[in-house]
């Protein structure tokens, strides 16, 4: 229980900080929460912070910059205050080895991130205060390059992303909604197994883990205004036929504008590949959770006895 309070406080004392500064310091940081502890050692570090003050709306501008022992960078900068709390500024990272974190996240997923170096950037707006949460993002870019997914216990990497490009991303974390100018994804390969239940385990080995539903969550809004694939290649085994089949897709590319998860909103879509060497093109509109399509497709030239095992059951 709570003590009582006496019958008159003091006032609190006011804390001025002019400048604070801190160059050239080492830290070595171990987390044994995770099932797996994460070490990392963070340095040279510098923090500056000027013009501290515990009073009403003040504005205390900072800047703290590092890099890791892996070569990775970081840099925050912004201003904050206490009363009420609130910070503004931006964030960027630069080539985060993202197999590096693997014990802040090897519970939640089934794939095992083998490589993947991340840079990010984005401003940030923060309030935490009696009538107002929130917690934004604007101007947000991201670059993953060299991504490799694997399955635990074997040696094959099901899919591999040679760049993804992320620009023009807006947040608010709290409603939660997301928008992005445009996502790009060039070069890549993945290996896709449809089993004889019908599963394809690459979906499986990227669904996430099962957790607690909150049942106050509210849905995500997300909307990407342009999303674009160039030189993509999958290679497709379907074992749920009366045998194998095997397919090959090279030279994927694909077009996507005003995707959305509102069911109700259609993309623009454009699809070009090679389907065992033979030319496929569609277009049309796509919506994203329903799911429906209306497109209109040209194949030619395409090798049927590949496919032989689908008319099996007919024929």
């Amino acid at each position: 229980p709570a003590e009582p309070k006496p019958a008159q406080e003091a006032p609190a004392r006011a804390v001025a900080i002019g400048l604070l500064r801190i160059a050239g310091a080492r830290l070595d940081l171990e987390d044994r929460g995770p099932a797996q502890p994460f070490a990392t050692t963070l340095g040279p570090v510098s923090f500056e912070l000027r013009d501290f003050r515990t009073v009403q709306d003040s504005r205390s501008p900072y800047a703290l910059e590092g890099v890791t022992e892996r070569g990775e960078r970081f840099a925050w900068k912004g201003s904050f205050a206490l009363a009420p709390l609130r910070s503004e500024g931006s964030l960027r990272l630069e080539r985060l080895a993202l197999a590096k974190y693997a014990p802040y996240y090897r519970e939640q997923v089934a794939f095992e991130l083998r490589e993947g170096l991340l840079d990010a950037s984005a401003n940030y707006t923060f309030a935490w205060g009696e009538g107002r949460h929130e917690l934004r993002l604007g101007g947000g870019s991201l670059d993953l390059a060299g991504l490799r997914l694997g399955e635990a216990g074997r040696e094959a990497v099901p899919l591999e992303l040679s760049s993804l490009a992320l620009r023009g991303l807006e947040a608010d974390l709290l409603a939660p909604s997301l928008h992005i100018a445009s996502l790009r994804l060039r070069g890549g390969h993945a290996a896709l197994r449809r089993e004889a239940n019908g599963s394809l385990d690459l979906v499986q080995l990227l669904t996430p883990k099962p957790r607690p539903k909150d049942p106050d969550a509210k849905p995500l809004a997300l909307a990407v205004d342009e999303l674009g694939v160039e030189g993509f290649a999958l290679d497709f085994e379907d074992h749920s036929t009366p045998r194998p089949v095997q397919a090959r897709v090279e030279n994927l590319s694909v077009a996507l504008k005003g995707f959305s998860l509102d069911p109700k909103r259609a993309a623009e879509a454009r699809l070009d590949l090679r389907l065992n060497g033979a030319p496929l093109h569609a277009e049309g509109k796509l919506w994203a959770l329903r799911p429906a399509a209306e497109l209109a497709v040209k194949l030619e030239g395409l090798e049927r006895p590949p496919f032989d095992p689908y008319l099996a059951p007919a024929l």
